[in-house]
């Protein structure tokens, strides 16, 4: 399942320390929006001092109508990148990813279910130099801005977050099947379990607190998420061990992998 935002009061906050003064980072979302231009909406941010640490959001004024504006808050210089062309479109399944670090120029990838992404035409490109600030104990929010000014009016398939910046090409195999590999902070598909909620899948447990009434949508039409299941260690023989049953059929070893 997805889950559906379409208020200002409506959203989920993920609170840990893994989620704190992230400084390389990549961020991956499947959406889809149900209204754009006319006013700003935001995807996710964390709040220091009464500004954003980390924002992804369409602003209101100065790009295209519908492209994605995103802010990392830095000691020297901030990162700053926003897209052109109006790249969101709505009632459409799409996949973006973030992708910044200290000193290189950010990046953004954009795809939809049939469209490989690609990185867009940016209107803006600022490199990001010096540390980020301290934003500890601030939440990350999902669905809406810290003090609930904007909102993201639409449905959440798939978000997570990673400690670190990868390639263009390691983030490319995350479309369109998403898989939790090195340094994933948090990984979750909103409403996976049927219910309002936003499991964090990623081994953390950083489960969302959610504010206000979002509703259960269906998902993004992606595959299953890749699964691997650690060697099964119990009481049976190494005989039984290494003969586990899947949807009537025999495995025989000792280790389950279940990828695409």
């Amino acid at each position: 399942m997805a889950l559906t935002f379409d208020s200002n009061a409506e959203g989920l906050s993920f609170s840990s320390s893994l989620l704190d003064q992230l400084d390389a980072i990549t961020i991956m979302a499947w959406y889809r929006v149900s209204a754009t231009a006319s006013t700003a909406y935001t995807l996710l941010s964390k709040e220091y001092a009464a500004n954003n640490q980390l924002l992804l959001n369409r602003p209101a004024f100065g790009i295209g109508s519908n492209d994605w504006h995103f802010f990392h808050r830095r000691s020297t210089t901030s990162t700053s990148l926003t897209s052109t062309g109006n790249i969101i479109q709505t009632n459409r399944w799409e996949w973006v990813c973030l992708l910044d670090s200290d000193g290189t120029a950010p990046a953004m990838l954009h795809g939809t279910l049939t469209s490989k992404p690609v990185e867009p035409t940016y209107d803006t490109q600022t490199t990001g130099v010096g540390a980020v600030t301290n934003d500890a104990g601030k939440a990350l929010n999902v669905g809406r801005t810290y003090d609930a000014a904007q909102t993201f009016t639409g449905d959440l398939s798939f978000l997570a977050m990673y400690n670190r910046r990868m390639s263009q090409a390691e983030a490319l195999s995350h479309w369109p099947r998403p898989y939790v590999s090195t340094g994933c902070q948090l990984f979750t598909h909103p409403g996976y379990h049927g219910d309002v909620a936003a499991t964090d899948l990623s081994g953390n447990a950083i489960n969302a607190n959610v504010s206000g009434t979002p509703t259960l949508a269906t998902p993004a039409p992606i595959p299953m998420p890749r699964l691997r299941l650690a060697r099964l260690q119990s009481t049976m023989s190494q005989l039984e061990a290494r003969r586990v049953s899947l949807g009537g059929g025999i495995l025989k070893s000792d280790r389950l992998v279940l990828a695409g």
